[in-house]
């Protein structure tokens, strides 16, 4: 399905405009998307957890790579008012999953240095 709507939203671009290699790279990177979703549905946390991180750590910049595309695309072949503000709101919502992603890297970094220091004291202990 998301594979489905890379390739509807690339011929979308092309239609209003001229092929150009931020489309190309933008269903490059849907399709990318795409790929890590399916290994993380495929592979649960419970039964192969490795495989399932290396799916979410493909699928979440992948995606929010596209996003960005897509909204530097929306700016290019916007046309009426309203398709500038629908490309505010896409910049906006970019925003918002890169500050979540960032945010969650962190606490997720943090949180694991956090666990190795008390098993590192509990180890000197």
């Amino acid at each position: 399905m998301v594979v489905m709507v890379c390739f509807l939203r690339y011929a979308q671009v092309i239609e209003h405009s001229h092929q150009s290699w931020v489309n190309t790279s933008a269903l490059v990177s849907g399709c990318t998307n795409a790929v890590g979703l399916v290994m993380v549905g495929n592979f649960q946390v419970d039964h192969a957890k490795s495989l399932h991180y290396v799916g979410a750590g493909v699928a979440f910049p992948a995606g929010l790579l596209f996003v960005c595309l897509q909204c530097v695309l929306t700016y290019r072949v916007a046309v009426t008012t309203l398709d500038y503000w629908m490309a505010h709101f896409r910049v906006a919502l970019a925003l918002g999953a890169m500050v979540s992603l960032v945010l969650s890297i962190l606490f997720k970094a943090e949180g694991i240095a956090f666990l190795l220091c008390a098993v590192n004291s509990l180890r000197n202990a």
